[in-house]
């Protein structure tokens, strides 16, 4: 076959091994197969070669982001549990302080009595506070809401030692504190509300991306066996073709002894003989 029709080669930067690399030299060099064929299959594999290996980089970036995303997720748990245990701790400083209040305040039963009510009504909305505040530990910006409400507890604390003395102005001051802390659970309040729904966005966006990472490994999977039914039928192929070889060689083999035959001056009965025992097994080979 000339130079000019013989197909062109792989490129150099696409690595394949041995067995795909002798495949392609087979393909070449089949001389049962056409120009235009051996051109087709070399190109035919060449792409789905270069498909395949461009999936698995897009795999290997979407693992990547997956991780880097994990090892984020993490980071803020961790955050959120140091802000939990500071927490904890303001809460216990907050208790002992009130202990002490209380304590200080025997000589005024009747007043400690109302304060007492006001008081519980406190700590109820406390619990309420503490309890929503588990729920926002699964979000990422809530460190800056749980330092502003330990603010105010202490700047609270301090009041009520400071003006324990002016009873009736402290009492009405801390009423106005219980309404702006109800503001302020409300405002936090939407603020969950709005944070759950960027959560369940972002859940939502996952599982779209979950789901095209496993059409691409089915696709892959498919792919694949597609390229070893193809590689069993070459291979079936080229043993047929080196056992047909053999059958040409033995047909060859006993036409050169019928020639040799007719050129040595044999009789014409041996010739017949000859010949028809050659043809015989001629027919027979064929």
């Amino acid at each position: 076959m000339p130079h000019s029709e013989q197909p062109d080669k792989l490129p150099n930067s696409m690595t394949m091994n041995r067995e795909e690399l002798t495949l392609i030299e087979k393909i070449e060099g089949n001389r049962f197969l056409t120009a235009a064929d051996r051109q087709t299959l070399i190109d035919r594999w060449r792409d789905a070669y270069g498909r395949l290996q461009a999936t698995e980089e897009k795999l290997n970036e979407l693992d990547t982001a997956l991780k880097h995303k994990e090892q984020l997720i993490g980071s803020l748990e961790q955050a959120l549990r140091d802000r939990d245990q500071h927490m904890e701790r303001k809460e216990q400083l907050l208790h002992d302080k009130e202990k002490l209040l209380q304590a200080s305040q025997g000589n005024v039963q009747e007043f400690e009595n109302q304060l007492a009510q006001r008081h519980t009504v406190l700590q109820q909305k406390e619990e309420v506070i503490h309890e929503r505040d588990q729920i926002i530990r699964e979000l990422e910006n809530r460190a800056r809401d749980i330092e502003q409400l330990a603010s105010q507890k202490e700047k609270y604390i301090l009041e009520r030692e400071d003006q324990i003395h002016i009873r009736n102005r402290r009492t009405e001051e801390k009423d106005n504190h219980i309404s702006k802390r109800d503001r302020e659970i409300e405002n936090r309040d939407k603020q969950v509300a709005k944070r759950d729904e960027s959560i369940q966005e972002l859940s939502q966006q996952l599982d779209a991306l979950n789901r095209w990472v496993h059409e691409h490994q089915q696709r892959i999977y498919v792919h694949e066996q597609l390229l070893h039914e193809r590689n069993r039928q070459l291979t079936d192929r080229d043993r047929h073709l080196k056992e047909r070889d053999s059958q040409i060689q033995q047909r060859d083999l006993r036409l050169r002894m019928l020639t040799a035959c007719c050129n040595a001056g044999m009789t014409c009965s041996w010739k017949k003989t000859c010949s028809s025992t050659s043809a015989t097994r001629w027919y027979g080979v064929k």
